[in-house]
């Protein structure tokens, strides 16, 4: 699956596989008694009881758009969708599920320029080939409030030449069980990895290649039992004569269980101003922030704790 956002989105978009209930109920708990969590996406609306009533406060770009409502999970005829079904969205900017659904995805779903895709009040899973991939000459993407579980190669980012001035935000996410690489992996463009919580990785957590800038800050990295893969970082075929030049940085990352992040290039601040969008929390807030990652169970009518 590839799903391609061009020049501007906000996605907010549910992506739970395989969610393993037990633990997001526990990591919920973090935060039950209170809406705002120090996630700047996520507090600016979630302590409003009328949420659902205002859901474009979320975001500035897109909201003049109309409503679309996914009704119908099948995918049967991309080139011709029916009303109703995810395909079927390319002329709407705001794109809400009518309940909870699992739609599964057997072309990629590719997204035009300033859409926002809100799952909020319900679970809708997409089982596909892949989870996330941003490409051709996509810039201003932000991923965030994702719960990413079971699977191989998570999220593709800046495939081609085109997009060595993208620019990407990856925030707020949990990538959790069953995950073995590229969260995410990068080739070319500015990449600004804030607040994630990263607590399971097979292979490594952030990849690249073609001289990507990465800026992670404020992340908890928890290294797996394999002593060979503790190592958040994989720079890709690169000879370390050439990626020992690009810049990659670790600022206030927590790093658990053996993990380590092995930095290169420039370590001022300027060389990093492509590759930073909202201001870092503490690593030490991270478990509070991502606490609610994923689908949301939020009462309409009522603040979403």
């Amino acid at each position: 699956m590839e799903l391609v956002w061009s020049f501007l989105i906000h996605c907010v978009l549910t992506i739970e596989l395989n969610r393993n209930e037990r633990n997001i109920t526990v990591r919920r708990k973090l935060g039950f008694f209170s809406c705002g969590k120090g996630n700047l996406i996520d507090d600016c609306w979630r302590c409003d009881p009328n949420w659902h009533k205002n859901r474009k406060r979320l975001a500035d770009c897109g909201r003049d758009g109309r409503f679309y409502v996914v009704t119908d999970p099948t995918d049967e005829d991309m080139k011709y969708p029916k009303p109703q079904v995810l395909y079927a969205t390319q002329s709407s900017k705001w794109i809400i599920f009518k309940r909870d659904m699992v739609i599964t995805l057997k072309q990629e779903l590719i997204m035009n320029s300033y859409k926002t895709i809100d799952a909020r009040g319900a679970s809708p899973f997409r089982c596909a080939d892949g989870l996330v991939d941003v490409v051709m000459g996509s810039t201003a993407v932000t991923i965030s409030n994702n719960h990413l579980t079971h699977h191989n190669e998570e999220t593709m980012i800046c495939l081609y030449t085109q997009d060595k001035f993208m620019k990407v935000t990856i925030a707020y996410n949990h990538f959790g069980e069953g995950l073995r690489q590229r969260m995410p992996r990068c080739r070319h463009g500015y990449f600004h990895v804030v607040n994630n919580d990263y607590t399971h990785w097979e292979m490594y957590a952030i990849g690249g290649s073609a001289n990507p800038t990465i800026n992670s800050q404020g992340n908890r990295y928890a290294a797996p039992k394999n002593c060979y893969a503790k190592e958040v970082t994989k720079r890709v075929r690169t000879e370390t004569s050439e990626w020992k030049k690009w810049n990659w940085r670790s600022e206030g990352d927590m790093l658990v269980n053996g993990a380590f992040f092995i930095q290169s290039g420039e370590v001022a601040s300027a060389s990093y101003e492509s590759a930073s969008s909202v201001a870092a929390k503490p690593a030490s807030m991270v478990d509070l922030i991502t606490s609610t990652a994923g689908a949301l169970g939020c009462p309409k009518g009522k603040p979403c704790y």
